[in-house]
C-alpha cells in the first residue's frame, strides 16, 4: 500500500506501522477536513502491516463554508489564436459578473486540461459551476497547446456522475469556443436553442449525464468568431443583470442570430 485517500468526510486518523521484528512505530496523526477535496497520505510501504485508526467521532461530510463562491474553470488556448487574451477578459469579466470565482489557465497541454479538472472535480461546489474551453477545433474536439486532439465527450465525462458521483446534484456549466468544421450533430435537433432531456435518444452528443448545460460559439459544420460568444454574453448579462445563467444564454444567442452568427446551446439540466 502507497496511499490513503479520504473524500468528502473530516475526523482524526492515526497510523502505526508494524514490522517482521515485532517493532512498532507509530506516524505521527492527522486531521482530514477534506469536504469537496480528497486528501491523500503518502506512505512508505515498507512495513509488513499497516494499522489505521480514525476518531471515535464519526467521519461525516464538513459543512460547508459560509460565503463561498462557484468556480469558473478558463482553459484558453493563446498559441496561433490571436485576439484570445482579450477573449479570456471577456470571458472572466462575464463569470465575476455572475459572481464566480475564476481561474485562468493559459496555453493549456492535454495532460494540464485533465488535471485542472481533475481538481474542480474534487472542489467544494456550491451548486454550480463552470469550465469555458477556447481552443482550435474540429468535429466535436479541441486542440491543446500541445498539438493534441481531444474529444468533448471525454472532457465532460470527467464530471459527470459517473465518474463524479458526488457532482450529480451540481449544474455544470460548458462554454465552447472552436470551430466545428466536419462535426455530426450532437443531439437529435441541432438547430437553434434545441433542448435534449436526459433520457432522449439521439446522435452522438456531449453528454446524456443530467444537470449539464452547453454554449457552442458555433454549430455544426461551422466556424466560430473568435471573441464573438463571450461578447454576446456580456452584453446579454448586462441587459439582464442578476439573471439565471440559462436566460442569459439564450438571449445571448439571440444577439448572435440578429448578426447572423449561431450558437449551439443545450442542456441536460434536470429543472430549470
Amino acid at each position: 500500500m502507497r496511499q490513503l485517500i479520504f473524500q468528502d468526510c473530516h475526523g482524526h486518523v492515526a497510523f502505526v506501522e508494524a514490522f517482521n521484528n515485532g517493532r512498532k512505530r507509530t506516524v505521527e496523526g492527522r486531521d482530514v477536513h477534506s469536504h469537496g477535496k480528497i486528501t491523500i497520505f503518502e506512505l512508505p510501504g515498507h512495513y509488513t502491516r499497516l494499522e489505521v485508526s480514525a476518531s471515535r467521532v464519526p467521519m461525516v461530510v464538513a459543512p460547508r463554508r459560509r460565503g463561498a463562491k462557484p468556480q469558473a474553470l478558463i482553459l484558453s488556448v493563446e498559441h496561433n489564436r490571436s485576439g484570445a487574451q482579450h477573449e479570456q477578459a471577456n470571458a472572466s469579466a462575464f463569470f465575476e459578473g455572475l459572481g464566480y470565482n475564476v481561474d485562468v489557465i493559459k496555453d493549456p497541454s492535454c495532460e494540464i486540461i485533465r488535471n485542472a479538472l481533475h481538481r474542480l472535480r474534487v472542489q467544494e461546489h456550491c451548486g454550480k459551476c463552470v469550465v469555458a474551453i477556447m481552443a482550435h477545433g474540429e468535429g466535436n474536439r479541441i486542440t491543446t497547446s500541445d498539438g493534441k486532439k481531444v474529444a468533448l465527450n471525454e472532457l465532460f465525462g470527467m464530471l459527470d456522475s459517473l465518474e463524479a458521483p458526488h457532482l450529480a446534484d451540481v449544474r455544470k456549466y460548458f462554454f465552447i469556443q472552436a470551430c466545428r468544421r466536419g462535426c455530426d450533430p450532437l443531439c437529435a435537433d441541432p438547430g437553434i436553442n434545441a433542448c435534449l432531456d436526459a433520457d432522449d435518444d439521439g446522435p452522438e452528443q456531449f453528454t446524456t449525464s443530467s444537470n449539464f448545460h452547453w454554449c457552442y460559439a458555433t454549430i455544426p459544420g461551422h466556424v466560430a468568431y473568435r471573441g464573438r460568444m463571450f461578447e454576446a454574453l456580456c452584453v446579454a448579462a448586462k441587459h439582464h443583470p442578476g439573471g439565471p445563467m440559462e436566460h442569459i444564454c439564450m438571449l445571448a444567442n439571440g444577439w448572435m442570430q440578429e448578426r447572423g452568427l449561431l450558437m449551439h446551446v443545450q442542456h441536460t439540466l434536470t429543472s430549470l
